[in-house]
């Protein structure tokens, strides 16, 4: 188990028998079995779980240092994110912060580029208030924005007509409302990522 979590290893390793019993916090039994299952047999959830539980067993992971395992519900968490509609220009700001506070780069960065997305309606949000009290956040989230918005001079996007921009997303089978500067930075988001894989 060592290997897999050294936080569970120390807390079996602190009882001193087997009839002292080891408290775990702040998780389901269900989720612990979960964590369990997966130090012991290596098996991640299904998606299923895994997208019911998401944030539990991401939280537990985290807290019990049970590294693959969180990979998996975050990645999970991403994938139910592009689905649905679990971000939202109220609580993305909110989003970025809990990616950050638990590590969980791939979660940030789809926040993040939710945020640039659309971050005329995010700046007239209550969580953006609470996002601007972090210094270091902000930072990055403005580093992010002003980034993006370069990269749209670059490719030339903000010059292209709304009628331009409209068919490009169409072809690329996305969302084709919303404002011009919408508009630029979904095109520049697409492009940002083909520019990543190459």
């Amino acid at each position: 188990m060592k290997a897999n979590s050294s936080v569970l290893a120390t807390l079996c390793i602190g009882g001193s028998s087997r009839e002292s019993p080891i408290h775990i916090k702040d998780t389901t039994p269900d989720v612990f079995r979960q964590i369990l299952n997966f130090l012991y047999g290596g098996n991640a959830p299904g998606d299923t779980h895994l997208l019911k539980y998401g944030i539990q067993i991401l939280n537990a992971c985290d807290r019990y240092d049970v590294v693959g395992l969180k990979m998996a519900a975050e990645a999970a968490i991403v994938r139910s994110c592009r689905k649905g509609d679990t971000i939202n220009v109220d609580n993305v700001a909110e989003w970025i912060q809990y990616a950050d506070s638990k590590t969980c780069p791939l979660l940030k960065e789809y926040a993040l580029s939710y945020f640039v997305a659309w971050y005329k309606d995010v700046l007239k949000t209550e969580s953006y208030g609470k996002l601007k009290q972090c210094p270091r956040l902000m930072e990055e989230v403005m580093t992010t924005l002003y980034n993006t918005l370069s990269k749209a001079e670059q490719h030339g996007t903000s010059k292209l007509s709304v009628s331009e921009l409209r068919k490009s997303l169409s072809r690329l089978g996305m969302d084709v409302d919303g404002s011009k500067e919408t508009l630029v930075s979904r095109l520049d988001t697409v492009w940002t990522e083909e520019e990543e894989e190459e």
